[in-house]
């Protein structure tokens, strides 16, 4: 009876350990996170936006992005989001995925970052921003999007 009392607690132990460890889960641990290109571009282009600096945010944007819709569109539709979902409480960075794409111009290296986002008005969104690194050195937003 003691085997498989062991068994069990070795069981327990590594699915505990399975599903606690954030390293199975997150290809890069939250210290990495801060120095992270990607990361820190989506980061801080959410902040503009958590800010209402609008214009700011659009500037910041890809050309690429810049090119699907006009900025007053794009205004209306994020100040309308953001007015229904109120203020940000809390933000958690969950996840980093490097996106294998062919390489075709304007496209080089890009990044899909994931939020965990709650606001004030009892919404909790995961947000969802696409980097690509540019030909200018400069990381920049091409894609936003939340559900």
């Amino acid at each position: 009876m003691l085997y498989g009392r062991t068994i069990k607690s070795v069981i327990a132990a590594a699915i505990l350990a399975l599903t606690s460890s954030n390293v199975l889960f997150t290809p890069i641990n939250a210290a990495e996170a801060d120095v992270d290109p990607a990361i820190l571009t989506s980061t801080r282009w959410l902040e503009l936006i958590d800010q209402r600096k609008y214009r700011q945010a659009w500037d910041e944007t890809s050309e690429i992005y810049r090119r699907q819709t006009t900025y007053g569109e794009w205004e209306n539709t994020i100040s309308g989001l953001r007015n229904r979902w109120g203020e940000v409480i809390s933000r958690k960075w969950k996840s980093r995925e490097a996106l294998d794409r062919p390489p075709r111009p304007p496209f080089g290296t890009d990044v899909m970052v994931g939020f965990d986002t709650e606001f004030t008005n009892n919404w909790r969104v995961r947000e969802t921003v696409k980097t690509l690194l540019e030909s200018d050195g400069k990381w920049r937003v091409y894609s936003y999007f939340a559900k």
